[in-house]
């Protein structure tokens, strides 16, 4: 990104001024991430929760995050994948249609970087996940009840991760 940190938490207090609600959008898993570069992701996002505390007015600061498990067809990253960083595991059609075929997300992870194989990939994806849902209820975003359905629901993605060769078994 070609702003600071600090320059996204003005952004987000002059919407405030003008009651203007935002939502920060965070890609999770690119080429040059790593747990280090991640776990700043979610200090960004604590602070925007605080922020958003704040807010006396109802403009509200929001974050989101979507974990980046493909590279796209006809992208640049897939078809110079080396060059944006990215070693490609899905390298045509076939593979894609293949790897998309199988039960869990985790599976369909189509490509690894310097810093991350797939394992750590679905790894930090899931962390990420459990982070994102302890913020939401520490800050109130959501309530206990729902906080806990999302953490059943991220475990049994877990389950799913860890024990993937047993899903490929069963979808054959």
């Amino acid at each position: 990104r070609k702003y600071t940190n600090e320059e996204l938490f003005r952004t987000i207090k002059l919407c405030n001024k003008y009651n203007i609600s935002i939502v920060i959008f965070s890609m999770i898993a690119l080429a040059k991430d790593t747990p280090k570069t991640i776990r700043e992701n979610w200090r960004i996002w604590e602070q925007i929760c605080s922020m958003n505390r704040k807010f006396k007015n109802k403009a509200s600061a929001l974050y989101s995050f979507g974990p980046m498990i493909l590279l796209d067809p006809g992208s640049h990253a897939f078809d110079y994948p080396r060059s944006y960083g990215y070693r490609s595991i899905f390298n045509n059609l076939e593979d894609y249609v293949k790897g998309m075929s199988l039960p869990s997300w985790h599976q369909w992870i189509s490509y690894e970087t310097e810093f991350l194989n797939r394992d750590s990939i679905t790894e930090l994806i899931n962390d990420s996940v459990e982070h994102s849902i302890n913020l939401m209820e520490k800050y109130e975003i959501c309530n206990r009840s729902d906080a806990e359905k999302m953490r059943f629901r991220l475990e049994m993605d877990k389950l799913l991760s860890k024990h993937g060769e047993y899903c490929n078994e069963y979808s054959r």
